[in-house]
């Protein structure tokens, strides 16, 4: 499998350190301050991904949320890379919730013109759409998570 986006990086000084290509950081949908995690396979793979923890004496603030039948078909259909993709971006976009101070732009969380639907962006050509519900514990955000998959969702989000 061929890569979708590919840019070198080099490592400078004693400290081994890497600065980031634009076009890496916006894929990985990480900025400053955020965890990058590395992994390597035995066929010698590294996959790197974007990763934000949410402390345990913050769990608290994962929000409650439902997941239509349809989002459920749609995540059937991804391909295992493409979950993966998603569950980092939902790991940010849960972090930005909690933080509530709006959400990162490389996200680019915005409501849909003429619904009360919002999409996210967890690829380039990865969405999601998703809706408020009623709080199912007080105060607290309650998401509907509607459709996730290429651009094709928005026939129907």
């Amino acid at each position: 499998m061929s890569p979708i986006l590919s840019r070198r990086a080099r490592v400078r000084g004693d400290r081994y350190q890497v600065t980031l290509p634009a076009e890496i950081r916006e894929a990985l949908q990480v900025r400053s301050g955020d965890e990058i995690e590395f992994s390597v396979d035995e066929h010698g793979t590294i996959t790197v991904r974007g990763f934000t923890s949410i402390p345990t004496d913050q769990a608290w603030l994962m929000p409650t949320y439902l997941r239509l039948p349809r989002f459920n078909r749609d995540w059937d259909r991804l391909r295992r890379q493409e979950q993966a993709r998603f569950r980092a971006a939902l790991a940010l976009f849960v972090a930005d919730l909690a933080a509530g101070s709006g959400f990162r732009p490389g996200l680019r969380v915005k409501k849909m013109a003429g619904h009360d639907i919002w999409e996210m962006t967890w690829a380039r050509d990865g969405r999601a759409t998703f809706c408020h519900g009623q709080p199912v514990k007080d105060g607290e955000v309650h998401i509907i998570w509607r459709r996730v998959g290429s651009h094709q969702i928005f026939t129907a989000p």
